[in-house]
Formats: structure tokens, sequence, C-alpha cells
């Protein structure tokens, strides 16, 4: 990890972990909130030579409710997680679950072999943890042989 890299992730670990709560935009529809956020992850990862399968995203009228700014912080982490950790040989799946009460946006890769967990500082996905619960929402991770998956779980808005 380069020092711009550890400035980065210590920044968004003060804005995360800063007092009180913050105001979300108002509820939109899924694909409203991050449809174009997640259509921009998706052509980073294309640019940088993923092989991206995004089958499963499907837009239901489900309303949830952001903050733009720890948003985009979230997806720029988890990018940089990819870019350092997934294989490329593997497809990076981008999938949408639907819930009675949540909406979850969930990436899995395959772990490069290569990559060590010592490497891993894991400050990221605290950031992402603190972001997502000053959003109301929760952020789930799944670590299985190689297989590494992330979901944003938000609360369903009415």
């Amino acid at each position: 990890m380069d020092i711009r890299e550890l400035t980065n992730e210590l920044f968004d670990f003060s804005i995360a972990n800063q007092e009180g709560s913050i105001e979300l935009e108002e509820p939109a529809t899924v694909e409203d909130a991050v449809g174009d956020y997640l259509s921009e992850f998706y052509g980073s990862l294309e640019e940088n030579g993923y092989l991206i399968n995004f089958d499963a995203i499907k837009w239901k009228e489900k309303k949830i409710s952001i903050h733009t700014n720890f948003f985009s912080r979230i997806l720029n982490n988890l990018l940089s997680n990819i870019l350092k950790y997934a294989d490329k040989d593997q497809e990076v799946i981008m999938a949408m679950i639907y819930k009675s009460h949540e909406v979850g946006i969930s990436l899995e890769n395959t772990i490069k072999e290569s990559k060590k967990l010592s490497e891993k500082t894991g400050i990221g996905l605290m950031n992402v943890q603190m972001m997502m619960e000053k959003m109301n929402g929760r952020l789930e991770v799944i670590e299985k042989d190689s297989t590494f998956k992330v979901i944003l779980w938000f609360k369903e808005e009415r």
C-alpha cells in the first residue's frame, strides 16, 4: 500500500467516524439512487481488464436513501480493493438482492492467489462499515475459500 492510498483511507476514516448524524438524500428508486454509480463502477472494472457479470442487476421499484458522497467513497474503496486483490481471470459478479425491508448491492470476486491476507490493513472495509451505518445500512462481508463478497444493505424507504 502506498502513502496516498493510506492517506485516503485515513481521510475516509475521519469522515465516517465523525459524531452525529448525516442528512441523506430524499428516498429514490434503487436505479435512480445508485444506477449511475454502478455504471461507473462497471466501466472502471472494464477499463482495468476485469470480466464482469451483471446479469443479476435487476431494478425494482423499491426506494432507498443514500448520502451521495459516502456512497461514492464506498464504491471507490471497493473498486480499489478489487483492483488490488481480485483475480482478473475470474468474473466480478455484481447483483441486486431484494428482501422484505432491505435492498442489497452485492459484489463478489475471486481473490488473487498471490495476495496474502497480511497485505490487507482492514481500514477500508471498516470505513465502508461506518459509512453504511451512518446511512442506516450495514455491510456484510463473506469470505470463503478464494471467494470474497461484500453486500451493501440499505433500509427500504417508503
